[in-house]
C-alpha cells in the first residue's frame, strides 16, 4: 500500500468548502477536521470561492452555481455531511454528484431509502474529537456529582431527570443546548463524576463525545427513532450513535434500580469512556479516514499513514 510520505505535495493538499466556523454543529465539523488534517500533514485551503483542488470536500453551505460548474468540469467532489437534512431538500445536488458523507449509519440507512440516492456512494464518516482539549483532570475536590445535558427533548423529560437527581441527593448542573458556552460544559464535565444525557436523536453528537473524552461516563435516556418534521418518515436512530459498554448505560425508560446500578459502577471505576474515544474517534484517525474518502472519490486507493 502507498504510504503518505511517498505522495507528491499536490496530493497532500485538499480544499474544504464551507462558510460556518461556529463552535456548534457544522462549524465544529470544519474546525476539528482542519485540526486533524494539520496533525497528519495534509494541507487544506478553505476559501469558499476557490477553484477545486485535486481533492475537494464540500462540507456545508455552498454556492449552487459553483457546484454546477464543477459538475460540468467533472470534478469528483465529496459532499457532506451538512448540506441537507433529507435528499429531497436538494434533489438537484443529489442528481449531479455521486459521493456523499453522512455522520452515522442510521442516516445512511435513511438516505438509501430515497430514489434520488440509488446508485450513489454514501460514506459514513464521523468527525474526530479534540482529545487534548477535552481530557480528564483530577476530580478529588469536586462537589459536582452530575452534568445533565438537555437537547431536543421536552421540558417534561428534563423535569423527570431533575427529580431523579434530587431523589438521589445529587449535586447536578443542567446544560441546555444553545444556552451555554463550550468552556462551561468542558469545565463541568471535567469535574462531574458522571453525566446524564436527555437528548433527541443525534446524527453524530459531538458534545456527548467530548464529555466521554473527559473520561466522564454517561447515563443516556435514549431516543430510539427519528421522525421527519411532517411525521411522514420514522426510522430507527439513537441519541448516542457512537458508543460501547465502556461509555456507560443506556435506557429508554425510567428505571431507578438501573440508574442506581450505573452510579455504583461509576463509584467502582468500571467505565472507561475516554479509552473508547481514543481508540475510535481522535482528530487524526478521523482526518485519515476523510482524506482516504477523498482519494476514493478520485478513483484512487486509500493510502497508509
Amino acid at each position: 500500500m502507498t504510504k503518505f510520505e511517498d505522495l507528491s505535495e499536490n496530493d497532500k493538499t485538499v480544499l474544504l468548502v464551507h462558510t460556518n466556523d461556529s463552535h456548534r454543529g457544522p462549524g465544529m465539523v470544519v474546525q476539528n477536521l482542519q485540526k486533524g488534517l494539520k496533525a497528519i500533514g495534509v494541507q487544506y485551503r478553505g476559501r469558499f470561492d476557490s477553484m477545486p483542488s485535486k481533492y475537494t470536500g464540500v462540507l456545508q453551505d455552498y454556492d449552487l452555481d459553483s457546484l454546477k460548474h464543477w459538475h460540468e468540469m467533472k470534478t469528483p467532489l465529496l459532499l457532506g455531511p451538512n448540506l441537507f437534512v433529507l435528499p429531497t431538500d436538494n434533489p438537484n445536488l443529489c442528481k449531479m454528484f455521486d459521493n456523499f458523507v453522512v455522520p452515522t449509519q442510521w442516516v445512511k440507512n435513511l438516505y438509501e431509502g430515497f430514489d434520488l440516492m440509488k446508485g450513489k456512494n454514501i460514506h459514513v464518516w464521523p468527525v474526530g474529537i479534540d482529545t487534548e482539549e477535552w481530557k480528564p483532570v483530577p476530580r478529588e475536590d469536586s462537589e459536582l456529582d452530575c452534568v445533565v445535558y438537555h437537547k431536543n427533548r421536552s421540558e417534561q423529560d428534563l423535569a423527570i431527570v431533575e427529580a431523579i437527581c434530587k431523589k438521589f441527593k445529587l449535586n447536578y448542573k443542567v446544560f441546555k443546548y444553545g444556552s451555554y458556552e463550550e468552556h462551561e460544559l468542558k469545565g463541568a464535565a471535567e469535574q462531574a463524576r458522571f453525566a446524564i444525557l436527555v437528548t433527541g436523536t443525534e446524527s453524530q453528537g459531538i458534545a456527548y463525545m467530548q464529555i466521554l473524552s473527559t473520561d466522564t461516563p454517561c447515563y443516556v435516556f435514549n431516543s430510539p427513532t427519528w421522525k421527519s418534521e411532517d411525521g411522514s418518515i420514522v426510522v430507527p436512530a439513537s441519541s448516542v450513535s457512537y458508543w460501547d459498554d465502556r461509555c456507560g448505560y443506556k435506557s429508554e425508560t425510567v428505571d431507578l434500580k438501573h440508574f442506581e446500578e450505573f452510579m455504583t459502577k461509576v463509584s467502582e471505576g468500571q467505565f472507561n469512556p475516554r479509552d473508547y474515544i481514543l481508540e475510535n474517534h481522535t482528530l487524526e484517525k478521523s482526518a485519515q479516514e476523510y482524506y482516504n474518502l477523498l482519494r476514493t472519490c478520485y478513483g484512487e486507493n486509500p493510502i497508509k499513514f
